[in-house]
């Protein structure tokens, strides 16, 4: 089940409480990484492995609601999965068994860019390359072992980028690149929660990865009550031989790393049972549905819920 370290059950308390430890923790991570790399060179020793049976976690899929035809977007942490036994294409190619000929994998397939430098206004006039065909992703193995499958197609905005397989990935991922909010629109994301796919965390906490609730900030502007949300980005994208300048938005990073309610999200969505958790042979596997998310999420939001202390 989620929200079961100390850190997490005390920052679910209240939403204050979390906005309190997220400072602490940023403040103290530095002396904490070093002491744990230390601890982990001494006392690191093989994992053993079990085996264990996936289909446990389609039975469970079942259970949430997920069918053939579906969209389906998997948030993974592999190392998380190894005692399944399946490589991470074999789990890619489970997924479009069960879901298919009608129905679509995808996977959040996000860039790794150097930090930018910001000016004293939000501002930066660095600019990085999304190359669709080497750029790495910092998303896992899953996305990884996707992005080189011949079947995928992959987003050409270089935020919040995703991979698909299957019947909707061509219309998901169709001009992409002109919508400015990773999110917005025009973006796979809201095809997605319009669509209404499953959302799930396999292996990893699902309210800490979960990208679809930029839905509600990038494809509802009028409606996000919080001021100065963004900053302005310029990437060039690469897709073979063709190239495209674009300007982007893109939240400020203060929000998410200073005000993101995340414990106390995942609190909520248990309680409203938005979100369902469970934990299969020691892994911990969640879904929602996109839009039972996001009208959650705009029924609360009049104050920039869950993003708290703006």
């Amino acid at each position: 089940m989620a929200n079961t370290t100390f850190y997490q059950k005390v920052s679910q308390i209240s939403p204050h409480i979390e906005m309190v430890n997220r400072r602490l923790y940023y403040l103290l991570k530095p002396v904490a990484d070093k002491f744990l790399k230390k601890k982990n060179q001494k006392t690191s020793n093989p994992l053993e492995i079990k085996k264990s049976q996936h289909e446990d976690v389609f039975a469970y899929l079942k259970e949430c609601g997920l069918k053939a035809g579906d969209i389906c977007i998997v948030h993974s942490a592999y190392g998380e999965l190894k005692q399944f036994n399946l490589s991470p294409q074999e789990w890619i190619d489970a997924f479009i068994q069960y879901l298919g000929p009608l129905g679509t994998l995808a996977m959040p397939s996000i860039p790794v860019y150097p930090e930018p430098v910001f000016d004293e206004n939000g501002n930066t006039k660095d600019t990085f390359t999304y190359d669709m065909s080497s750029t790495k992703i910092w998303t896992g193995a899953l996305p990884k072992a996707m992005i080189t499958d011949p079947r995928s197609i992959r987003s050409e905005h270089p935020l919040n980028t995703m991979v698909a397989i299957g019947h909707h990935a061509k219309d998901m991922m169709l001009n992409n690149y002109s919508d400015p909010y990773p999110c917005g629109p025009v973006s796979s994301w809201n095809y997605c929660y319009n669509k209404n796919a499953l959302i799930l965390g396999l292996g990893t906490d699902l309210t800490h990865s979960l990208t679809m609730i930029h839905v509600a900030e990038d494809s509802f502007i009028n409606e996000w009550p919080v001021k100065n949300w963004y900053q302005d980005r310029t990437f060039v994208v690469k897709n073979g031989a063709t190239e495209k300048t674009l300007n982007v938005k893109e939240r400020k990073y203060h929000w998410g790393k200073l005000h993101f309610a995340e414990r106390n999200l995942s609190k909520d969505l248990l309680e409203s049972k938005v979100m369902t958790s469970k934990t299969i042979d020691e892994v911990l596997v969640e879904c929602l549905r996109s839009k039972d998310l996001i009208i959650f999420l705009k029924s609360k939001n009049s104050k920039g819920y869950p993003y708290f202390w703006i």
